[in-house]
């Protein structure tokens, strides 16, 4: 709809022609050798700078060690979310697995004759299916409490 609208206007209207002077202006500004000069030395002083650095850092870490006093911390929040979030999958899934087994079980048994029956229909069957729409609710609920982020 926009290059209808653009064509209307001006019909010999080249944007690709007209960008390309930009474009080339933007690469060859990014890419100048003076640029990728200035990049490539201020890459090599941090390196420097932690080279450096090195023999206190591990002079004061292997001081540390000696007295046992060498603490790692491990931020394990995100870990706990994802592992909590996999529980909450797996859970969803083991009642949709049971749910289906429940519907292909009765729909079994409905065709069995013989045993009880409530209104002609085989009582375990009916009580298949009623757990299976039980656990279907559930399921539905879950997922729509969470906001089907999970």
């Amino acid at each position: 709809m926009r290059n209808a609208m653009g064509r209307e206007l001006d019909p010999d209207f080249d944007m690709a022609g007209e960008a390309m002077p930009l474009l080339e202006q933007a690469l060859r500004a990014r890419h100048a050798p003076s640029v990728l000069l200035q990049r490539g030395w201020r890459g090599v002083s941090e390196a420097l700078s932690l080279v450096a650095g090195l023999p206190q850092d591990l002079s004061r870490l292997l001081r540390a060690a000696r007295r046992g006093r060498l603490e790692i911390h491990i931020d394990v929040t995100h870990l706990k979310r994802v592992g909590n979030q996999l529980d909450s999958a797996a859970d969803r899934r083991v009642i949709g697995i049971v749910v289906a087994a429940l519907i292909v079980g009765s729909s079994i048994v409905m065709t069995v004759p013989g045993g009880p029956t409530l209104p002609g229909l085989p009582f375990f069957g009916l009580l298949g299916f009623v757990g299976a729409v039980i656990g279907s609710l559930w399921l539905l609920l879950s997922i729509w409490r969470s906001g089907g982020k999970e």
